[in-house]
């Protein structure tokens, strides 16, 4: 009875162990950490354009654009576009990630609109996920490099006056699909926006 007793208590030890250290690799080498050129720690990924920063800007605050270059949104759709037009800042628009508007949704208002630098973004109202996260931001960073092409950068990030340890936890964990997405994405966008700039040409 004690050894097995004792055969069961060092089982448990060595199971705590293994997911402590599971969870401290996983923070490790987590995509959300700090970058030396934002003032926030983020997923954050960058793409250079062969187009102007312009094209770039307008091209991402059209909701219907979405449809083209996201690999996991199905379709964005605006919801107070008689208040606020598409794209500037005040819009709020609803992100599906079926057609049928079955899965995960979440709802995003842009909080900030630099024009052709920046768009800051408020995420809420996520519905359906496994693993949601409270107190999200997401920005779309865009610096010319000459007048026929720039640098796009995506980052989501937890709101640095809300976020919370629980928050902080879920970002090491999902981090890893949430940085795919925006490699993919970025790929896209640049392919799409380089084949109309040489149309256009």
């Amino acid at each position: 009875m004690i050894k097995s007793t004792f055969k069961i208590r060092n089982t448990g030890v060595i199971l705590l162990f293994a997911v402590v250290g599971l969870t401290i690799i996983i923070i490790s080498f987590s995509p959300y950490h700090s970058h030396k050129e934002l003032s926030y720690r983020a997923v954050k990924q960058t793409i250079e354009i062969n187009a102007p920063v312009e094209q770039v800007f307008l091209y991402m605050g059209n909701s219907a654009n979405a449809t083209k270059w996201s690999v996991y949104v199905d379709h964005i759709t605006p919801l107070n576009m008689n208040e606020y037009a598409d794209g500037t800042a005040g819009c709020t628009r609803r992100c599906f990630t079926n057609a049928a508007g079955t899965g995960p949704t979440w709802d995003e208002t842009i909080i900030i609109t630099d024009m052709f630098k920046r768009r800051r973004l408020n995420i809420f109202n996520m519905v359906n996920f496994s693993l949601s996260t409270e107190n999200l931001l997401t920005e779309q960073l865009y610096e010319i490099i000459n007048e026929n092409k720039c640098r796009l950068t995506l980052t989501l990030f937890l709101d640095p006056i809300k976020k919370g340890w629980p928050d902080q936890m879920k970002m090491y964990f999902t981090a890893y699909q949430i940085n795919n997405i925006f490699a993919r994405n970025l790929v896209n966008i640049k392919k799409l926006n380089e084949e109309f700039f040489t149309h256009i040409k």
